[in-house]
């Protein structure tokens, strides 16, 4: 049967070749555009006009043909692909259609080379020819324009292309000129660069740095080597037993990134001199070609200019090669253009290369180092597969080969294998710290680098660079463009294999195989057949559950950066389809993957909703960095939902909950909560209203003013939420609980009691159980802790116990691990109040401690604030006082007011007790000043209290000022029913009373008030108790 030949050069070509393995020639029919992160060549021949006037059309003709030819050859070399040529000017992409590790590296290679060679290209008269170059790296749009093969064109659109372009003004006649993101991605081992200035370019808005790059002349420099130990030592032995007659083979195996030839370099570096180590690099656009590979070392080898003539060349062969080498080696290198039938041409040129290898190896010890060995020819590969068993087996021989899992073993059977493992914690910061000699970076950043990388040597490197270049920026966050290529080329040779790993890409970081096979529109059996070929080639990873995922979550970022707009959306699409046919159970339950394929698929209006419920979910376990995540996603969403009613109801959800989820990280009094709910409010208020939507956002409102002290709005919204749950019976008890706080506030004790017995006789667990999660507070629970501090407050040992014993008991029915730090704080707060009956100080820290671990820095403020008055009394003023005032200062910063008044009389207290008495009146002041707005006149008669102790500590002798505070304060218990108010203010009128009429009468004085105060079963309150130790130890 006739096989197929290439339309070019007429070549044979394998089936399902996609090139040409003679020309390069690309045969696959229309490429699809696509996004392409890849390097782009202009070059153009200098002064071509001038030159074609001097010597005429004909001659100009033959001159243009020899300059493309060279253009051509060089671009193939090099891996490139020649878009078009323009007369004397030539467009050449690399990294299309084939991706490359570092296009930008053999783009300006084959500008460099093509100056070179056509410097050498004399014209008419001896003249000198010039070129010039520019060269430019990034994402384009890439395919072909045309259907048609005879009108086919493959274009490039983007700033890359026209950079590339603009960049030839900008350079002078035998130069490549490139700007700053080829520079970062060039070695500086291998290309020295020099600046050319700053120049508008016509197109471009802001002036670009240009810079002309050479070739190095010095001999590369090696960086520091960081870990391998272990695989180095092991290739020291294996060379130590080849140097002793005997050969060995060693294959370093891992995915791309690992550091396979940083090590072997490294190893080759301390252990043999450049004399013994012959190097054959897989290219992987070479990789079709027959012997491919071997023709660069072998033009190396023999030092020929492959810009002379072809005679020339072949002349220079002659003298090099060994014995009867010559002719498969002229063959190989395309310079014998005799007609030879194919299988005898690749026998003379197998036998050729073999005695060219033996006769380099002689009888010295030698290497043989085959890197990317995935990347080599089926014949090359088989060439070096017969070394162990031919005529090699007794050289002192050392095959050394670096090898992808995806790729054929070289020596099976023979060879060690050495598997390279991700780099542990330990090496990958010392990695990190090795790029970053001069400690810029933050430790928050290197752990963050360390955590991305997850143990690749090369991701680390990247990333690492990346963030040292663009500190400012969300570089750590980022793709570095440095890496794309890299990743991408990974996956470039999938052919059939494209379309399911961008599926999969689209699907998200854990992909389960029936829904990609619904979504590819393919059998699961197939596609599970694929998916074991990715798997076993190290290019994804299957969980024992049987989802799949890339091998790295970079590999995964870089794929999804190479899909165009019309392309995500249509993958996003059909994604939600799959699941709605596979797995319908799998977006109800993950509201936040729905809402990404909602968004991908440009649905906005119906994916923040969903966004919403996912944080929703999210601060129902204390997941609030996560809940934040979704809220600003579906913020920034809001900008593509036309406007309208239906984009208003969306942004007052969106405000609403932001502002919920900020109350649990910053506190109700941070600017950032106020400015969300009402936001929210204002929407809300010019819709109908009357909705549960506005009730939650009145709540939350609500008890932001309730805590900034705006005691009057907080009222107001108070009496809203009673009219909406008139409508609404299911709202009747967070309602009534929201009134019992107010109640507290204001220090009505017996309205609290009656709001708090509706609360609780309302109040059903599985009806009103996840209002918490909306409201971010349980009914039940608000007023219960309030009930504490009430039930304390009014001197009611019995109902102050059992709302601690209810409060304690409900937190565990309700299971809400976010609820934890307010209840545990607030609820064990009471004991502050006067003398604890024991230490609650552990209490407090560990409630502490868990709002730290669940990030909950508002509460961490709070329960540190009670600490410290736990401490206060416990301890004393002196041992305290600096925890204090910052306790109290950072309160006040974050703008709390509810009970702050209570914590500033106590911190003046300690002032006085200290002698600080200017700043303990003025702060008690404060507190005062406070309340006559009408702020926590609960703690009116406690504070006055201990404005009568601070005046008293300040002036001694002023007792009838401090009578008249302490009778003041003494009113105010008495009339709100603040029973162990009026026991401690007991106390200190007894120990005013001692000093004018003795303790006896002061004791016995006391002795009758405490006893008319003291209700039945309340003899061992907290207050009671320390009061009737107020002559000896005053409160």
């Amino acid at each position: 049967m006739t096989g197929m030949r290439c339309s070019v050069c007429g070549g044979a070509i394998d089936p399902g070749a996609r090139f040409c393995p003679s020309c390069g020639t690309r045969l696959v029919g229309q490429a699809p555009a696509r996004s392409r992160f890849m390097s782009v060549l202009f070059c153009d021949l200098v002064e071509s006009t001038a030159l074609n006037e001097r010597i005429g059309d004909e001659a100009m003709f033959a001159l243009l043909a020899a300059y493309q030819d060279i253009c051509q050859s060089v671009v193939d070399e090099e891996g490139g692909y020649v878009a078009k040529f323009m007369g004397d000017g030539m467009l050449a992409y690399f990294g299309y259609p084939v991706a490359m590790k570092n296009s930008a590296s053999n783009a300006v290679s084959a500008a460099l080379g093509i100056i070179e060679r056509v410097r050498r290209l004399s014209g008419p008269g001896g003249a000198a020819l010039q070129v010039c170059a520019g060269v430019a790296t990034g994402w384009v749009v890439v395919g072909d324009a045309h259907a048609s093969p005879a009108a086919r064109e493959t274009m490039a659109i983007g700033g890359t292309v026209n950079l590339a372009a603009r960049l030839l003004a900008a350079t002078r006649p035998g130069t490549v000129a490139v700007g700053d993101e080829v520079c970062r991605k060039l070695d500086p081992a291998a290309f020295t660069r020099s600046f050319l200035g700053i120049h508008p370019l016509k197109g471009f808005s802001n002036p670009i740095a240009v810079w002309a790059v050479a070739r190095a002349q010095a001999s590369p420099s090696r960086g520091e080597f960081i870990g391998r130990t272990g695989a180095l030592g092991r290739l020291m032995a294996t060379w130590d037993e080849a140097s002793r007659g005997r050969l060995r083979a060693v294959e370093v195996q891992a995915p791309g990134g690992f550091g396979k030839t940083t090590l072997v370099r490294h190893f080759l570096a301390q252990a043999a001199t450049d004399q013994e180590v012959y190097e054959i690099r897989g290219l992987s656009h070479r990789r079709d070609q027959s012997f491919g590979c071997l023709k660069p070392v072998v033009a190396e080898l023999a030092g020929l200019d492959t810009a002379a003539p072809p005679e020339a060349q072949r002349v220079h062969l002659a003298e090099f090669a060994p014995g009867a080498t010559g002719e498969g080696l002229a063959l190989l290198l395309g310079l014998d253009p005799t007609p030879v039938a194919p299988l005898i041409r690749q026998e003379r040129i197998r036998r050729a290369l073999t005695d060219l290898f033996g006769s380099l190896v002689g009888a010295g010890r030698a290497v043989l180092f085959v890197d990317d060995a995935h990347w080599i020819d089926p014949d090359t590969q088989a060439l070096l597969d017969g070394m162990p068993s031919g005529n090699f087996a007794d050289h002192p021989l050392l095959l050394l080969a670096t090898r992808r899992p995806e790729g054929e073993h070289l020596w099976a059977g023979t060879a060690e294998v050495i598997d390279l493992e991700l780099f542990p914690d330990s090496e990958a910061t010392a990695m990190v710290d090795a790029l970053d000699r001069e400690e810029r970076l933050s430790p928050e950043t290197r752990e963050g680098i360390v955590r991305r990388a997850a143990g690749v040597p090369l991701y680390l490197e990247h990333i690492t660079r990346a963030v040292l270049e663009r500190p400012s920026t969300e570089a750590l966050g980022a793709l570095p463009d440095t890496m794309v290529e890299a990743l991408l080329e990974r996956f470039d040779r999938l052919e059939e294999g494209q379309s399911l790993v961008e599926a999969a890409a689209v699907l998200g970081p854990a992909v389960r195989v029936d829904v990609l096979a619904r979504m590819l529109g393919q059998g699961q059996h197939e596609v599970a057949d694929q998916v074991a070929d990715l798997v076993s080639r190290g290019l994804f990873g299957q969980d024992s559950d049987g989802t799949i995922a890339f091998d790295h979550a970079l590999i995964r970022d870089a794929v999804l950066e190479t899909l165009l707009s019309s392309q995500r959306v249509d993958l996003h699409s059909r994604a939600l389809a799959a699941y709605a046919a596979v797995a319908p159970e799998r977006l109800e339950a993950e509201p936040a993957t729905e809402a990404y394929h909602l968004l991908g698929a440009a649905r906005p209006a119906r994916a923040i909703p969903r966004l919403i419920e996912a944080a929703r979910r999210a601060i129902a376990v204390g997941n609030l960095t996560e809940a934040m995540a979704h809220l600003r996603r579906s913020e920034a969403a809001l900008a593509d939902v036309p406007p309208g009613r239906g984009r208003d109801d969306l942004e007052m959800l969106t405000e609403f909950f932001i502002g919920d989820a900020l109350v649990q990280t910053r506190g109700f009094a941070d600017g950032a909560v106020r400015a969300a709910y009402q936001r929210s409010l204002e929407l809300c208020l010019a819709s109908a209203g009357g909705s549960e939507t506005e009730f939650q956002i009145v709540w939350g409102i609500w008890a932001h003013m309730l805590v900034v002290g705006e005691t009057a709005t907080a009222a107001r919204m108070a009496q809203r939420m009673d009219e909406i749950a008139r409508d609404l019976p299911e709202l009747r008890v967070l309602a009534e609980s929201a009134r019992s706080v107010n109640a507290f506030s204001v220090g009505d004790f017996a309205v609290q009691e009656e709001a708090w017995t509706r609360t609780s006789a309302l109040y059903d667990l599985g009806k009103h159980r996840f209002q918490a999660v909306t409201y971010l507070m349980d009914g039940l629970e608000l007023a219960l802790l309030f009930r504490i501090h009430g039930r304390w407050i009014a001197g009611d040992e019995p109902g102050w116990r059992a709302a601690m014993a209810e409060a304690a008991a409900h937190e565990r029915r309700l299971a809400l691990p976010f609820l934890g730090p307010y209840i545990r704080v607030f609820g064990a707060g009471a004991h502050c109040y006067a003398m604890p009956e024991s230490d609650i100080r552990p209490d407090l820290q560990a409630a502490t401690a868990l709002a730290s671990e669940l990030g909950q820095p508002f509460w961490m403020m709070a329960g540190n604030l009670w600490l410290t008055a736990a401490r206060a009394q416990m301890e004393g003023p002196v041992a305290t006082l600096a925890d204090q005032e910052a306790a109290v200062g950072l309160a006040e910063a974050m703008g709390l007011r509810l009970t702050i008044s209570f914590h500033e009389a106590l911190l003046a207290r300690s002032h006085a007790t200290v002698g600080r008495h200017e700043d303990a009146e003025t702060l008690v002041g404060r507190a005062l000043a406070a309340i006559a707005e009408g702020q926590d006149r609960v703690y009116e008669p406690e504070v006055l209290r201990q404005k009568a102790e601070i005046g008293l500590l300040a002036r001694p002798d002023d007792l009838e000022a401090a009578h008249a505070t302490l009778t003041r304060a003494a009113d105010l218990a008495r009339g709100s029913g603040a029973r162990a108010w009026s026991a401690l203010i007991a106390g200190s009128q007894a120990r005013l009373l001692a000093r004018g009429e003795g303790r006896e009468a002061a004791e016995d004085w006391l002795r009758r008030q405490l006893e008319g105060l003291v209700r039945p079963g309340s003899e061992n309150h907290p207050a009671f108790r320390s009061a009737a130790q107020a002559l000896d130890r005053p409160v």
